[in-house]
């Protein structure tokens, strides 16, 4: 069953993440995207939807929203970096890498509970277009997610740069068999 939060509770969520994030939380306060709790699949504390909404995992806020919970209002600031990302961002590696770098830094800016070892080499990752790089940030999401996060299935780059680098190794491809 779905439950939408209140204005008020969506709006203690952006006061906490505006003192660290505020460009975000502008973002947030522009675009106002409806924020519901639900149950979700294990491998999820919150997701986004195309139709620009942020639903948290029903499961793991069994005592209700806490705003003073670093966990859930870091959530809120992934999914919402997300939204602010757009689809083709979103859908890709770089995007994700993106957004948990912006959802632990404020889980730690906020007193959150020390990271793991995954967590702290994810974030010590450059934000950078480097396949090498996004490969192993795949790795470490899907060690510290579990395998039913399924980032094996995004594209490292949005689609538009994948697609080209694709394209770009066809030809490289084409012009070496070409040779022999």
């Amino acid at each position: 069953m779905m439950k939408w939060l209140t204005k008020k509770e969506i709006d203690d969520a952006i006061n906490q993440i505006t003192k660290h994030e505020p460009e975000l939380a502008k973002f947030l306060y522009q675009k106002q995207p409806p924020i519901l709790r639900s149950w979700l699949p294990k491998s999820s504390g919150a997701i986004w939807t195309l139709n620009g909404c942020i639903v948290l995992n029903d499961r793991y806020l069994k005592n209700g929203v806490d705003w003073q919970d670093a966990w859930v209002v870091s959530l809120i600031a992934h999914e919402a970096c997300h939204l602010r990302q757009g689809w083709e961002r979103a859908f890709s590696v770089f995007g994700e890498l993106e957004a948990w770098h912006m959802g632990f830094r404020l889980y730690e800016n906020l007193g959150g509970a020390l990271l793991s070892s995954t967590i702290r080499e994810l974030l010590d990752m450059p934000l950078a277009m480097d396949r090498g790089n996004l490969q192993n940030a795949r790795r470490c999401m899907a060690e510290y997610a579990g395998p039913r996060y399924l980032v094996q299935f995004l594209p490292l780059f949005p689609a538009r740069q994948e697609i080209k680098y694709r394209i770009g190794q066809l030809k490289v491809f084409l012009r070496q068999k070409t040779k022999i």
